[in-house]
C-alpha cells in the first residue's frame, strides 16, 4: 500500500519573516525552534509595547487606539529599559581591571600535588 504524502503547508509569513533575517545576518544553521522562540519574543515585545503605548496616549487624553510615533518610541524605550541592563561603562571596567591586575599572582608551590589558590585572595 503506498503512502499519500500530504502537501506542506505554507510557511507562515512572520516565521519565513524570521528565517529572512537570520540568513541576512549570515546564520546559516539553527533548530527550528530558534523560529518559534524568535516569534514568540516578537509576538511579546510588541503587545506590550503597543498596550504600554495605548496608556500613553490615554494620558494624553486621546483614545487609546490613537496611537502616535512618538507614543510608540517611548514605548518601546522604556521596555529596553525595564527588560535590559546596559552594560557598565568601559570605563569603569578598566578600572575594576587595573586594580585586580595590580595585586599579582602567588607564586607556584613546589611541592607535588593540586595547587589551590590561597583562600584570601
Amino acid at each position: 500500500m503506498a503512502e499519500h504524502s500530504t502537501p506542506a503547508e505554507p510557511e507562515p509569513r512572520d516565521a519565513a519573516a524570521v528565517r529572512h533575517v537570520l540568513q541576512s545576518m549570515g546564520v546559516e544553521t539553527y533548530e527550528p525552534r530558534v523560529v518559534h522562540q524568535l516569534l514568540e519574543f516578537v509576538y511579546r515585545y510588541t503587545s506590550e509595547v503597543v498596550q504600554d503605548a495605548a496608556l500613553y496616549a490615554e494620558h494624553a487624553g486621546r483614545k487609546s487606539g490613537d496611537l502616535t510615533a512618538h507614543d510608540a518610541r517611548l514605548a518601546a524605550k522604556l521596555w529596553s529599559q525595564r527588560r535590559f541592563a546596559p552594560p557598565p561603562p568601559r570605563a569603569h571596567i578598566d578600572d575594576v581591571a587595573s586594580v585586580k591586575n595590580a595585586t599579582p599572582l602567588p607564586g607556584v608551590s613546589p611541592t607535588p600535588g593540586v595547587r589551590l589558590p590561597p583562600t584570601h585572595m
